[in-house]
């Protein structure tokens, strides 16, 4: 049985699961080399970082960009 993520605003965001355990980042993963992945997951993190204050919950969007920074280095381990 697959697993269905429930929703976690950080780690998991259910209007992200594209189909039940199958997240947006897991297509976009497959479709690009590991370094232009590497840079989507950079890029990411410095959005979420930015424009932290400006959308009314600044903790969460850190705690968002943070989560691209772990996954990148999880990749580089």
């Amino acid at each position: 049985m697959v697993q269905s993520w429930s929703d976690d605003p950080v780690n998991h965001p259910k209007h992200y699961e594209i189909l039940p355990g199958i997240e947006a980042i897991d297509i976009i993963r497959a479709l690009l080399t590991e370094e232009e992945f590497k840079g989507y997951l950079k890029g990411n993190n410095l959005k979420y970082q930015l424009r932290a204050d400006a959308k009314g919950n600044p903790e969460q969007d850190r705690a968002k960009g943070q989560w691209y920074i772990t996954y990148l280095n999880k990749l580089e381990a």
